[in-house]
Order: structure tokens, then C-alpha cells, then sequence
């Protein structure tokens, strides 16, 4: 794995994560789960 690799990885990592928080963050603001909190 050479350099540029690693830290496109790591790039595409960061913003799979991100995204993946974001939509999380959208999906309990659009659906708030109250009887889960029972």
C-alpha cells in the first residue's frame, strides 16, 4: 500500500463515518423513537 493509498483510505473512511453520523443525527430528529426510551 503506497502513501497516496493510505490516505485516500483514510480519507474515504472519514467521510463514510461522517456520513454515516449524519444521517443517524437526521434519522432521530425525523423519527424520535420515544418508546424505545421506556
Amino acid at each position: 500500500m503506497t502513501g497516496s493509498e493510505t490516505s485516500a483510505f483514510t480519507v474515504i473512511a472519514a467521510a463514510a463515518a461522517f456520513l454515516g453520523a449524519v444521517l443517524i443525527a437526521m434519522t432521530r430528529r425525523r423519527r424520535p423513537a420515544r418508546h424505545r426510551l421506556k
